[in-house]
């Protein structure tokens, strides 16, 4: 349940980092990106995108004036192979299997501390910052 939800927690701050409201998050939107860091968004976007825009993405990581000042496009190209919806259903899917790991237990004494396991599990999905 916790390595689930921890990596569950990491992939919501990868989307949070190209998607988040800076004044929520409080980081710089894009700030992964311009550091050159391989996020899930941007792994997925890579695993699908077609020759010549896997190559504009790589290039725009790969030098430091691509990633400050290609931010918006690398973005748009993300979002265009689906690597922010997929990380999200990834997300989903993991939390999903962290709930269903904590079906073992069971009887009325649990049930105050599965409640509140879940509700964790359902604000990681859930955050905006």
């Amino acid at each position: 349940y916790g390595l689930s939800l921890g990596t569950a927690f990491q992939i919501i701050d990868d989307l949070l980092d190209y998607q988040g409201d800076a004044t929520q998050t409080g980081k710089v939107v894009g700030n992964d990106f311009q550091e050159g860091k391989m996020t899930l968004p941007l792994i997925l976007a890579l695993s699908t995108a077609n020759g010549e825009d896997r190559e504009r993405l790589l290039f725009l990581l790969g030098n430091e004036s691509g990633r400050k000042e290609g931010f918006f496009e690398a973005y748009v190209l993300i979002e265009k192979y689906d690597g922010f919806v997929l990380s999200r259903r990834r997300a989903e899917s993991i939390v999903a299997e962290a709930v269903a790991g904590l079906r073992i237990f069971s009887g009325e004494e649990c049930l105050p501390v599965l409640s509140v396991l879940n509700a964790l599990a359902q604000y990681v999905l859930a955050r905006k910052k």
